[in-house]
């Protein structure tokens, strides 16, 4: 249940390397902290009955341009970001999140679930939205590809990316050898399964919330409830 000094272990770990090549960087190109994770409950993430790993892209800025805070201190941020209902969490994205565990829990009322948000890039831009420049994101896979890691140390049962089709180079990057496949026939831009060896093998990709709401049951086969089924069902499958 060691899981926070695991994850700080691989985290340190790639630390110094990541650092050294940061500072290298002129000061335009140098990014954010990275998205370091922190299980708030140890004992009830490792008691709990489905560990859900949901993943987005990446932080539009994470506590202001690297290099003010070390590993403990970005792991306690996380912490204390998670715990604080009201700070980030009635965007589209937690909206989301909250509703992948929610629906679990209630079609499966004896199951406790627990939640831990990540990114697929672990470094995003220094105050500003969208994909890290392509200097960070070499730097991210030569220098601090813990993706893989943190997925090996926490063990979800289901992991959702909530990237859409556009990223899905990042994932392939972070996990070499990655494949996508359809499910139930929908176009896999739309909802595919991702299949890895350090992936369980209830794991799949589909929009970004920002899109995936957009799309109304009324009008679309493929809509914004669509992924909760499907996740829903998995978990049949998990406990059968």
């Amino acid at each position: 249940m060691n899981y926070n000094q695991l994850l700080h272990n691989a985290y340190v770990k790639r630390w110094e390397s990541l650092t050294l090549s940061i500072q290298e960087l002129e000061d335009i190109d140098r990014p954010t902290h990275p998205l370091l994770l922190k299980v708030m409950d140890e004992i009830g993430y490792h008691d709990s009955d489905i560990k859900l790993m949901v993943v987005g892209k990446e932080t539009n800025d994470w506590e202001g341009p690297f290099g003010y805070y070390n590993v403990e201190g970005l792991q306690d941020f996380y912490e204390t970001f998670m715990k604080e209902s009201n700070k980030a969490k009635k965007t589209t994205f937690w909206r989301y999140m909250r509703g992948f565990r929610h629906h679990i829990e209630k079609a499966y009322p004896n199951l406790t679930v627990s939640t831990i948000w990540n990114n697929i890039h672990k470094l995003g831009r220094n105050g500003e939205k969208g994909k890290p420049n392509a200097k960070i994101q070499e730097i991210t896979q030569k220098h601090f590809n813990v993706f893989e890691d943190e997925l090996n140390i926490l063990k979800p049962d289901i992991v959702i990316f909530l990237t859409g089709p556009g990223y899905d180079a990042a994932l392939k990057n972070q996990l070499p050898g990655l494949t996508l496949n359809s499910i139930e026939d929908f176009e896999m831009k739309k909802i595919a399964h991702c299949s890895h060896p350090s992936l369980p093998n209830a794991s799949i990709k589909t929009y970004h919330p920002g899109h995936l709401n957009t799309l109304t049951p009324e009008k679309k086969v493929f809509h914004r409830e669509s992924p909760f089924h499907i996740v829903e069902r998995m978990v049949s499958k998990i406990k059968n």
